[in-house]
């Protein structure tokens, strides 16, 4: 994973930039916010050495996310779909976890999902669901 952030962009070199974070994490992610706001091995490398990649394309794709994600923010997802035209936004709604295809988790994600692997078949608009919500 770090090899992969690394080469996307620059990140700050400040220990006290990541002292901030691991702070500011403290009350909302009391397990991981440390580990996930500490400073990586890319604060020592040198930058990237080619631009960051531009997505902005019509590409039919399901895009799932959690809005209590500790891992992968939602604002991120959004911003993801908004450049992705073709994207199907699937939102679980309140939901601090990471992994959202998991059995008994919501019916409604897994039958996206399985549905999306199964025969490509996106859902016809964005939607937002909860866990324990049973399949449309």
């Amino acid at each position: 994973m770090a090899q992969i952030a690394c080469g996307d962009v620059g990140v700050p070199r400040d220990p006290g930039w990541y002292w901030r974070n691991i702070e500011e994490t403290r009350a909302t992610q009391p397990v991981f916010g440390a580990l996930a706001s500490n400073i990586q091995p890319c604060a020592f490398w040198a930058g990237p050495v080619e631009p960051a990649t531009v997505v902005r394309n019509a590409v039919p794709a399901l895009i799932l996310n959690s809005t209590g994600d500790p891992r992968t923010p939602y604002g991120p997802a959004v911003r993801l779909h908004q450049d992705m035209s073709g994207s199907r936004l699937v939102t679980l709604q309140d939901v601090r976890i990471h992994m959202t295809f998991r059995p008994g988790l919501s019916g409604y994600v897994n039958d996206a999902i399985n549905t999306y692997f199964g025969d490509g078949t996106l859902p016809a608009e964005d939607t937002t669901c909860y866990a324990d919500q049973p399949s449309p």
